[in-house]
């Protein structure tokens, strides 16, 4: 079948047979909706492909009918990456700081950094440009992935970790060293969540109890005395229905018979991450109500950051604003207490990384703000931050997306795995790794 760019006549020509396009929704081709590459040349979905899309037949002579390969080396359309089928078919996709992992009928499969084996395929101090299959995990059901491990809820319950342990984030009853394979969690039944953050982990639990393990220096565990817990400890709140954690903080949401949704913050406060309405670097080791913020319906959290999806489907964050990561307008001014995203409705879910966050809406569509110096919005440009949300021009509808620290990775419509950003370990999942990063959307390998 061959494909054929529709553009307007603002674009011109460059050659006989060859159309530049400006935006996506000038490529149309007898299949349905391409994309418009950095190189201004429209391309159309083939899962072939190791970047998932292959240029038209109206560009230059060189990249007529070719697979795209998209990296910053030399802007773009450059066959750099092993050609490999794409991962296709996931349910789930999580992230960590430098490593990222997808499920599907109960296995798991990570790649990227494995410093420390939370890549959890028995070895460490390597790393994974394609996902590999976490050995000795069935059934699992959620994901959740901190700085350098990574857990698993599997059906019955139950919590496993793999990967650093160094403040006791496995839950295995020590704390110290680093598993480069799958552990159960000690003392641990009846979970319906988990949650990552740095380097601790939270529970909850269908009785609406939530449970922690890991760093507690700064309070993020929120138990007390201050240490690290290898083993869970039961936080002070109840009637809890969701979750997050940070670096060194974390936040519940509760819900109490017909009463609106509440939030509740604990850990450390120095640039007002708590939503407390104060700016103190001072540890708070027990949850602290969130002020000022509407009845809410999802929360979560980021590096220093943390937002909510209100009732009416708009967005509210605080915390740390650098790079525009609150999505408000101006940066740098920390932001204490909840405060209203602009340009952004219709929520459906949300995703934070270290410095920039990003929505997903109902119709499928994303929007992203704050750091983008990775290309992490992969709009195929880079730029110092953008402090209100952008929609993203992407070849596909997005289920969820989750955000690591300078890349992102979104699980399309149909399961399959997208990502974008920092390559720097291998976290983009597409063969390749180093000082390249995708400037737009690549197509994660199959193993």
């Amino acid at each position: 079948m061959k494909w054929v760019a529709i553009v307007s006549l603002a674009c011109g020509c460059v050659g006989p047979s060859a159309f530049p396009c400006q935006a996506s929704d000038q490529c149309v081709g007898p299949g349905g909706q391409g994309f418009c590459e950095p190189l201004g040349y429209c391309s159309f979905p083939d899962p072939t492909c190791g970047s998932g899309r292959r240029f038209g037949e109206h560009v230059t002579t060189d990249r007529a009918l070719r697979c795209t390969d998209l990296f910053s080396g030399d802007g773009g359309g450059r066959d750099g990456a092993p050609a490999c089928k794409p991962l296709v078919g996931m349910e789930e996709i999580a992230a960590g700081r430098e490593h990222a992992c997808a499920r599907a009928g109960g296995n798991v499969w990570c790649w990227g950094r494995n410093n420390l084996g939370q890549v959890g395929d028995g070895t460490s101090g390597n790393i994974r440009t394609r996902p590999t299959q976490v050995a000795g995990l069935e059934g699992a059901t959620q994901l959740a992935l901190g700085l350098g491990h990574s857990c698993a809820r599997t059906a019955d319950g139950k919590v496993s970790c793999f990967g650093d342990n160094g403040q006791g984030q496995l839950g295995n009853g020590t704390v110290g060293g680093s598993v480069s394979w799958v552990g159960e969690v000690t003392s641990l039944s009846g979970i319906d969540v988990i949650r990552a953050g740095e380097r601790h982990v939270l529970a909850l639990r269908s009785d609406g109890a939530v449970l922690s393990w890991g760093a507690n220096a700064y309070g993020q565990g929120g138990f007390d005395p201050e240490g690290n817990a290898g083993t869970p400890s039961l936080v002070a709140i109840s009637s809890v229905v969701e979750i997050s954690a940070g670096n060194r903080h974390s936040c519940a949401m509760t819900r109490g018979g017909t009463s609106p949704a509440e939030a509740w913050c604990w850990g450390n406060n120095h640039v007002g991450e708590l939503g407390i309405g104060s700016i103190e670097d001072k540890n708070y080791f027990g949850p602290m109500h969130v002020v000022s913020l509407p009845n809410i319906s999802f929360i979560a959290s980021g590096h220093e950051t943390s937002c909510a999806i209100t009732a009416g489907t708009e967005v509210y964050c605080w915390g740390r604003n650098d790079k525009g990561q609150l999505g408000f307008g101006p940066s740098g001014n920390n932001q204490p207490t909840p405060a209203k995203v602009l340009v952004l409705k219709d929520a459906f879910g949300i995703s934070l990384g270290d410095k920039h966050t990003c929505a997903w809406k109902v119709d499928g569509s994303l929007w992203c703000w704050g750091d983008n110096e990775q290309s992490q919005f992969g709009q195929k440009t880079t730029s110092a931050m953008e402090p209100v949300p952008a929609r993203l021009d992407l070849p596909f509808g997005t289920k969820q997306l989750a955000i690591g620290g300078a890349f992102s990775c979104a699980l399309t419509l149909e399961g399959a795995v997208y990502c974008f950003g920092d390559n720097s370990y291998g976290q983009l999942g597409n063969g390749a790794s180093g000082t390249q990063r995708a400037l737009a959307p690549m197509a994660t390998c199959a193993p």
